[in-house]
């Protein structure tokens, strides 16, 4: 049994208000993907309400630090592709935790178009239901707040539930 104290519940009603609130965030901020990246597993349900709500097309990237013995890593190198082609694309997570994800995703994509130079970052955005302020990735959109240095818990998602 879990103990409450170490989780933060983070339940589907706070899920479908902070998909709404990141749908605003997007709006109001001036800058529209053309396409969603949803990492797997934590991003493909909000990557996937994400794409409902915006109306645009959703795809998936299996990229995990933790579970990397069954599946390995797979980026789909055309995405960064299109990032540099002009393609507006929006990389979503649950949470943005210590930034690993985030930031070895984004280190394939720019060794796959080498040639090409640094993703141009007017080009990407990131957006997760969850974002410790305590690691460097800069998150642009997001519901919640956590800072590691100051709390541990778990964020328990519904789809984890």
């Amino acid at each position: 049994m879990v103990d409450a104290n170490t989780i933060i519940d983070y339940g589907y009603g706070d899920f479908s208000s902070g998909i709404d609130h990141i749908v605003r965030s997007i709006k109001s901020s001036g800058w529209y993907p053309d396409y969603i990246v949803g990492i797997v597993r934590g991003g493909s349900v909000p990557a996937v309400y994400l794409s409902h709500k915006l109306k645009v097309p959703v795809v998936v990237v299996s990229w995990n630090t933790r579970d990397t013995t069954i599946f390995g890593k797979e980026s789909n190198c055309w995405i960064p592709e299109d990032i540099h082609k002009g393609k507006k694309v929006l990389v979503v997570d649950d949470i943005v935790d210590g930034g690993d994800t985030i930031r070895e995703l984004l280190a394939d994509w720019n060794k796959s178009t080498a040639g090409l130079g640094d993703l141009p970052v007017d080009n990407l955005r990131v957006a997760a239901m969850c974002y410790n302020t305590a690691q460097d990735v800069n998150v642009d959109f997001y519901h919640r707040e956590i800072d590691r240095n100051e709390d541990q818990r778990w964020v328990i998602f519904p789809w984890e539930a």
